[in-house]
């Protein structure tokens, strides 16, 4: 008797695997080990619905599994599809996209699945209407793979073939490799990335090699599968990739799954790793990980950098991550800084803290422009306007309350314009008061109220001209807007 591919799910979490952007299935491994993000496909119920009613009697009805949440709601949901006709998950599409479709994955793979099985045409028919083809094909090649194949052959867009292919590498990657092979114009990251999953099961080393081939812009799962099974080969194998930037990628996705599996590996290999660039970046985020639980250990860690600019940028990176938990331990560590200023240079501790002065800004912005205060030079004034920028985006109003109670002298550079193209960009622009902060400073007069009526105009042009009108703007201003405003006047 032939099983069904997936009439029953076991879920460890509530990450969906195939057709909604997560390519990995543990086929094959039932009751395996639990991780996060898995889901076990169970194979070996009846194979068709009427098989299943004979066995066992209905026991849930679509309501009853819409109703249900968490585990509760697949196991519902997997004794349902055992017993469902056509008809039925047409109505569960329906109820499933209304619902938001791509935030609930896994009911997607798991109604695609078992409508291809009893009818892979009224499926595909439905998703060409509602735009989900693309699980249709992925679930049609799980279930039927050469029918699934031949038809894509026959579509147009080579896309569809590409699902096929995703869905006969994860299940078969030897005979996915050959089809590939035959049928170049199917072979993309979507497809390879579900033939590094398949390849993963049996060689973890080679679904990942295979993953770093294709996978640019996020961790391959390739790579963090091989992380967590075979932990210090992986660690090995990423440390001999000659490419730099291929081995920080698979340094990256090794790190990233031992957040969750194992991290006590992570600081230990991070130390292990040669001198350079990646090494000090690694530090740098594992520092800010750390205090996101504990900002001890994550200060103690930033300090044993062997390179001081190191150790500035990942004690800085630990008060970037405490600015929104404990904007008073976040201060204390930019306080430990090396500031030291020789005349109007720019220490390393001045970049560093770029990011944890402008977080500071908007949880605690008095105590760090308390802070900017007592650094001199440039340190202070670049300082002060990063705590001004966080500022700006949560308090507005009181922001600019203190700038205009600063001397005349330090109402003018960057928090000026910072604070005029707020008023000129925001979600409720005020132009009159955009255009008083503008006229209020004596330098870049000109160049800051035509900036603001730039911006005015396109809003409303006729507010724009109306004010343009008043006393007190400069000549030179009115000559450069005014053409903007009467274009075909002279």
């Amino acid at each position: 008797m032939r099983t069904a591919p997936l009439v029953s799910l076991i879920v460890m979490s509530g990450v969906a695997a195939g057709a909604g952007m997560r390519w990995w299935t543990d086929e094959g491994e039932l009751f395996a080990e639990a991780r996060p993000g898995s889901i076990v496909a169970m194979e070996g119920m009846q194979n068709s619905a009427a098989e299943h009613k004979a066995a066992q009697p209905r026991t849930e009805t679509l309501e009853s599994v819409m109703e249900a949440t968490g585990f509760d709601r697949w196991e519902r949901l997997a004794r349902w599809l055992g017993t469902a006709t056509a008809g039925e998950l047409e109505a569960l599409a329906v109820v499933w996209q209304e619902g938001g479709a791509y935030e609930d994955r896994l009911t997607g793979d798991a109604l695609f699945l078992r409508w291809t099985e009893i009818d892979a045409a009224g499926a595909l028919a439905w998703s060409r209407k509602h735009g989900t083809h693309n699980w249709v094909w992925w679930a049609w090649g799980k279930n039927d793979p050469e029918a699934a194949l031949a038809a894509a052959l026959k579509e147009k867009e080579t896309w569809c073939g590409t699902c096929v292919m995703r869905a006969i590498g994860q299940s078969h990657p030897e005979r996915a490799r050959g089809l590939l092979a035959k049928y170049p114009q199917f072979s993309n990251a979507e497809s390879l990335e579900g033939l590094a999953s398949g390849l993963s099961r049996n060689d973890p080393r080679a679904g990942a090699e295979l993953a770093l081939t294709f996978s640019r812009t996020k961790d391959p799962d390739a790579v963090e599968t091989f992380a967590r099974r075979e932990p210090d080969a992986a660690l090995k194998w990423a440390k001999e990739i000659a490419e730099p930037a291929a081995r920080s990628r698979a340094l990256k996705a090794i790190i990233a799954q031992w957040e969750q599996s194992a991290p006590e590996r992570i600081g230990p290999a991070i130390q292990s790793l040669p001198a350079g660039k990646s090494k000090n970046r690694f530090i740098e985020e594992h520092a800010a990980r750390l205090a996101r639980t504990d900002p001890d250990p994550a200060l103690t860690w930033a300090q044993q950098a062997e390179l001081p600019a190191v150790q500035q940028a990942a004690t800085a990176a630990v008060a970037t991550a405490l600015a929104q938990s404990d904007p008073a331990r976040a201060l204390e560590a930019l306080r430990t800084l090396d500031w030291k200023n020789d005349g109007d240079s720019v220490t390393g501790a001045n970049f560093a803290s770029f990011p944890a002065l402008k977080a500071l800004g908007q949880t605690a912005p008095k105590q760090a422009m308390a802070f900017a205060e007592s650094l001199s030079g440039e340190n202070r004034k670049n300082a002060r306007d990063c705590v001004f920028n966080g500022w700006l985006k949560t308090k507005p109003e009181e922001a600019s309350g203190w700038l205009a109670a600063q001397p005349p002298e330090q109402r003018q550079g960057t928090q000026v314009d910072m604070l005029i193209n707020h008023l000129s960009n925001g979600p409720e622009p005020d132009f009159d008061a955009a255009m008083q902060w503008a006229a209020s400073t004596g330098e870049q007069l000109n160049s800051r109220l035509q900036q603001v009526f730039r911006q005015w105009y396109q809003t409303d042009p006729n507010a724009a001209a109306q004010a343009l009108q008043q006393p007190g703007v400069p000549e030179d201003v009115a000559r450069a807007i005014l053409p903007q405003l009467y274009p075909k006047n002279p």
